[in-house]
């Protein structure tokens, strides 16, 4: 999404006020709601959010899959699109590395927090993008739909943990 989001949005216009409204709307989300998400994923069951969050995010991109294989989509669709990811994406987040802590023992945290940083860095910045924009070339729902089937592996993952009694 982080290649692709873009590219789909300088395919459907021209006008580069939509494309940096498009980028305002992926990066305002950890700004606005960031503290809400924190707070919810200390009051409630951060897998719950997590398993939620993915599946919103699965829900909004097989809408966006719909609307570029049937080639109705819209600058307003992608923006509203860009936003609902980005904000979830907050939520599932926060909670996911509040999570961590519950699955691992004190003397393995650093570890854990090392390989799940690992984890993202890797793929959110260094080969998810450039997959993403090489699916992108294929098909422009090519990098929406396998980022929906991996989210949907993700919450299938996430909702067979079993957590330990507090």
């Amino acid at each position: 999404g982080l290649a692709a989001g873009p590219l789909l949005v300088a395919s459907v216009t021209t006008d580069p006020r939509l494309v940096s409204l498009a980028a305002l709307l992926a990066w305002l989300p950890p700004l606005t709601v960031g503290l809400y998400a924190g707070v919810l994923a200390d009051r409630f069951s951060r897998r719950q959010i997590v398993i939620v969050a993915d599946a919103l995010r699965v829900v909004v991109l097989a809408a966006l899959v719909a609307m570029v294989a049937a080639d109705q989509v819209t600058i307003v669709g992608v923006l509203v699109t860009v936003a609902l990811l980005a904000t979830a994406e907050v939520f599932g987040d926060n909670s996911a590395a509040a999570l961590l802590p519950t699955l691992v023992g004190p003397d393995d945290l650093a570890i854990a927090n090392a390989r799940q940083q690992t984890g993202l860095i890797t793929m959110n910045q260094l080969a998810g993008p450039a997959a993403g924009a090489a699916l992108f070339a294929v098909g422009h729902a090519w990098p929406f739909a396998v980022q929906a089937g991996l989210l949907a592996l993700a919450v299938g993952l996430v909702s067979r943990v079993v957590l330990p009694r507090r």
